[in-house]
């Protein structure tokens, strides 16, 4: 297991000194030319951006996808940051320049910094900070339903602006999670109250509607255009708190595009200064010297849900811990690692990512690997032996289904089922979507990507782990294991750091008992740049900050 965790280890390369270039000559995209110019400070630069994600929203609170994230983050800023890297965690001054906690764990105070103004020109506030935080929680995100990631915890009634630079938020309980949750920028980007309120009105009550593509926010950067689909177009906030000496881009270009393939041809061809390159295109831009590609750790993670739930599949068999067990030992994952996704993952020892607090404290060992020989043994044990044709399970066909949308993944779920046919289990693989979850009978396990969406283990531990009474399992695995949940209760509830380890590691041992899924890898980002960008920086919650980039002479 130490051998597997170095091999993988080795091919990541993920310590890359984070640089990049941002060079933009004349480029032409959607028939607009860019021109980047060359001054040694930044002045008139201009960055092009090229991703396959589509941003869906520009409102904040009501967003939940990857390609809303880079606008979004760029144009708001939240009360605090988080700051995160292979060895530490915390969490940094954002709009608040510092917090006290209450000792019961209930009273959240924070101190803003002075004379922040939005973009259209007003001051921020306390008021904003509250305002923003009410519209959440009354709006209750209709698309997205993120607004439970603040709901489950912040008593509004008793929220409240003490002053223009002072705010105090009180929880319903005590919340281990809850800086992780407004560290990042959904749902509590901080509004404007007094723009954002004038468009409130009958037809749009909660100004939903407009806010979606008419942000403003107090971030380094605002909107200039937004064409669906296509692109959206940042330029530089000349308000922003931090200023615009130094070296800085003064506008970004995110264009948004059909396919991987459009994403290389856009590098190769110069109209791209830096973009998001899935695993399986990076042999594309191999051979062009200006290109860098440099790799970071997410807490994005890969796995394949197992239906034990009985009303939604009709096979017995995956009710069985034991069976589960094997099915977990049939997996290949170093094969997986090394050899599909290029090195590109992670091991995983449970469902907390590597990097997110208690992960290594409560995780100490991996304990599935691949083992074949052991996956028989389980399923002897269970009274599922091989008959005289060699199949288990009397021939049953077990049906997996693959989130469309990603060919590793798919090519993942495809080894996965020759490794089951060398136990004598029969698996289809096909695509689909999540909306599966719900239908009966229709599959026995779902591939799919776990994404971050707050950097606490709570998000993960609850949303995988948690039965779906006690307000988690999202994959509708059907797990129900009081141990976990009464675990994962007091781990949340918990203000100590000790208590919350105890907790996490009880639910690390009880999963193992009783898995519910297999947990494939954690994935690695890979960001394709030109090879003189200076300031390149990566942060796992926020992604890119264009802020920091910047042209070398």
């Amino acid at each position: 297991m130490g051998e597997e965790s170095r091999k993988i280890r080795e091919l990541r390369n993920i310590k890359i000194t984070a640089a990049a270039l941002i060079v933009v000559a004349v480029v032409l995209i959607s028939g607009v030319i860019y021109v980047g110019m060359t001054s040694k400070r930044g002045s008139g630069t201009v960055l092009v951006y090229c991703t396959a994600n589509h941003a869906l929203t520009l409102d904040p609170a009501d967003a939940d996808d990857i390609g809303s994230i880079a606008p979004i983050s760029n144009i708001y800023e939240t009360l605090i940051r988080y700051s995160s890297d292979e060895e530490a965690l915390g969490f940094l001054e954002g709009l608040a320049t510092s917090w006290t906690t209450s000792t019961d764990g209930l009273w959240y105070n924070f101190t803003l910094r002075e004379r922040v103004r939005f973009s259209n020109g007003n001051l921020l506030t306390a008021s904003d900070v509250r305002f923003s935080i009410e519209r959440v929680l009354s709006m209750d995100s209709p698309n997205t339903g993120i607004a439970r990631i603040l709901s489950r915890s912040i008593d509004l009634n008793s929220t409240q602006a003490l002053d223009d630079c002072h705010l105090s938020i009180k929880l319903k309980e005590p919340y281990a999670g809850f800086l992780a949750t407004i560290a990042q920028p959904f749902p509590l980007s901080i509004l404007d109250r007094e723009s954002t309120l004038e468009h409130y009105s009958a037809a749009d009550k909660y100004a939903h509607d407009f806010m979606s593509s008419n942000p403003i926010g107090t971030g380094p950067y605002m909107l200039e255009r937004w064409q669906k689909g296509s692109e959206v177009v940042l330029v530089k906030n000349p308000l922003h708190w931090r200023g615009w000496s130094g070296n800085h881009t003064d506008k970004v270009v995110i264009k948004e595009v059909a396919d991987a393939e459009s994403i290389t041809s856009a590098l190769q061809a110069g109209k791209a200064d830096i973009a998001d390159v899935p695993i399986s295109n990076l042999s594309d831009i191999a051979g062009y010297p200006d290109l860098v590609a440099k790799t970071f750790r997410t807490y994005d993670i890969e796995i394949a849900v197992m239906n034990m739930a009985h009303s939604r599949t009709s096979h017995s068999f995956m009710k069985d811990p034991k069976v589960r067990q094997a099915l977990s030992y049939a997996f290949d994952y170093l094969n997986t690692s090394v050899q599909l996704y290029q090195g590109h993952m992670e091991g995983l020892n449970g469902c907390i990512p590597n990097g997110l607090p208690f992960s290594a404290e409560s995780q100490p060992m991996k304990r599935f690997i691949y083992n074949l020989n052991l996956a028989s043994d389980l399923l002897n044990s269970s009274g599922y032996f091989l008959d005289v044709a060699n199949h288990r399970f009397n021939g049953t066909t077990m049906e997996l289904v693959v989130q469309g949308g990603d060919p590793l993944r798919m090519a993942s779920a495809d080894s996965y089922a020759v490794s089951l046919r060398r136990l004598g289990v029969f698996a289809t693989v096909e695509e689909g979507n999540s909306s599966i979850l719900e239908k009966s009978g229709n599959w026995d396990m779902f591939f799919a990507k776990k994404a971050l969406r707050y950097p606490d283990p709570d998000d993960y531990v609850t949303q995988l782990l948690v039965s779906s009474a006690s307000g988690g399992d999202f994959f509708r695995s059907g797990i129900s294991d009081s141990i976990i949940d009464s675990a994962a209760r007091a781990a949340s509830a918990s203000m100590s750091e000790s208590s919350r380890l105890r907790a996490y590691g009880l639910i690390w041992q009880e999963s193992n008992e009783n898995p519910n899924m297999i947990l494939i890898g954690q994935l690695d980002c890979v960001l394709v740049s030109k090879n003189l960008a200076m300031g390149f920086q990566f942060d796992p919650v926020m992604r890119l900050d264009f802020y920091t980039l910047w042209r070398s002479a």
